[in-house]
């Protein structure tokens, strides 16, 4: 029991942001144009980045251009960021490459605005 509460503690001090569920999309496009605005469906968001759902791999430490929209916000929220993980999709799973982003550059007041309002409706 011990050994997990602290693997656990461990995975969140990693990541040094609550992470909140969040229904939307991204679109990820690199400087090269070599991604022809891969669509991806929105998992998480937190205060440091966020991660998507996607049926096309995008490989890891590749700086995007990104576009996140939800209904949360009063228009997109865009930026820069950086493909940290990527994970193999399970069997059968259309979408199943989850790909954890984190923001280089991003509009500070519309991602508050977003976290707000993740935050109302969890309370």
């Amino acid at each position: 029991m011990h050994l997990c509460y602290t693997k656990s503690v461990k995975i969140a001090e990693r990541r040094g942001h609550q992470r909140l569920d969040v229904n939307g999309y991204a679109i990820l496009k690199d400087e090269g144009a070599v991604l022809s605005g891969v669509r991806a469906g929105l998992k998480e968001v937190s205060l440091g980045g966020f991660s998507v759902s996607s049926g096309k791999p995008i490989d890891p430490d590749k700086i995007v251009n990104f576009e996140i929209a939800t209904r949360l916000t009063y228009k997109p929220l865009f930026g820069m960021a950086k493909i940290k993980h990527v994970s193999i999709p399970e069997k059968n799973h259309p979408h199943g490459y989850k790909i954890g982003i984190e923001f280089l550059t991003v509009n500070q007041e519309i991602l508050m605005q977003l976290m707000n309002s993740l935050h109302t409706s969890i309370a």
